[in-house]
């Protein structure tokens, strides 16, 4: 054999020797993957900063180190959603049109999932009558007091998902640490090689909880549900009720917050996978 021939055949070797034996074991996101973050419905009002360049930032940047493109939206249809894995909807303000609802539920019947990220109730922070849970159950009958038929079901997660974000928690409820209430599913038991990803608890910094009518409830704290999931199509559904678990301590406006929740517990985990496990890579 020509002598360059054989130093070429055994870097190759040398190279197939090394590779990590991981590589053929765990699914690994792709750059053409992406997770939109959606900003169409003023999920940055009043003092919320639910952005990836503001108290999210560090969610994003954790998810692009794992190879998937991160973008924001500024409307919802199906231009903006096309080719998405995942879109991400954490804190809506305003209530989503029947063609928005729509093209959502067209992009998850081809495959996307959606992360429906809450808050309790009245946390109104665009003074519109309408907070999170509100937007995406659908309308509750009292404020706003007149809805349009355009308007009035709005996401409709508790028909279209079976999952409920509750109309009975407040602002003056008490900050919880969830748990798994299911050790087996991907999001709570992570990579199948490695126990780093895992989660074993999460805060509730005042949220609201999940009435689970069709799905899993894996997290839960003082008898109720905080974290559950489901599939609609092709697609899959993470429904977490509190906003703030996932906040860094940086904002949009170049400041910084009060609290740096990203370090706490297992919620850097917790966010990391719920993207992954909607995304498919998990």
């Amino acid at each position: 054999m020509h002598r360059k021939h054989f130093l070429m055949g055994l870097a190759l070797l040398v190279t197939a020797c090394t590779t990590s034996p991981l590589s053929s074991e765990t699914p690994t996101p792709q750059a053409s993957k992406v997770i939109l973050f959606d900003l169409s419905k003023a999920e940055d009002a009043g003092n919320a900063d639910w952005r990836i360049d503001g108290a999210y930032s560090n969610w994003a940047d954790s998810l692009r180190s794992l190879g998937y493109t991160v973008r924001t939206i500024t409307s919802v249809n199906s231009s903006t959603l096309a080719g998405a894995s995942v879109l991400v909807i954490p804190e809506p303000q305003n209530p989503f049109a029947l063609a928005e609802r729509d093209a959502i539920l067209s992009a998850m019947n081809g495959g996307m999932g959606l992360f429906m990220i809450a808050d309790h109730r009245i946390s109104d922070r665009n003074n519109n009558g309408w907070d999170s849970p509100e937007v995406f159950n659908g309308w509750d009958g009292s404020t706003p007091t007149g809805v349009t038929s355009t308007y009035k079901w709005s996401l409709d997660s508790q028909y279209q998902f079976k999952l409920k974000f509750s109309f009975a928690s407040s602002y003056s409820d008490p900050v919880y640490t969830a748990t798994p209430l299911n050790t087996t599913h991907p999001i709570i038991q992570g990579s199948t090689t490695t126990s780093s990803d895992n989660v074993t608890s999460a805060g509730v910094y005042v949220g609201t909880s999940v009435d689970v009518t069709s799905g899993q409830s894996l997290m839960g704290a003082n008898g109720k549900t905080y974290l559950a999931v489901t599939t609609y199509g092709s697609g899959r559904v993470v429904a977490w009720g509190d906003s703030s678990t996932f906040a860094d301590n940086t904002l949009s406006t170049g400041g910084t917050s009060q609290y740096n929740n990203w370090v706490n517990l297992s919620n850097a985990n917790l966010a990391r996978n719920a993207v992954k496990w909607l995304a498919k890579d998990l």
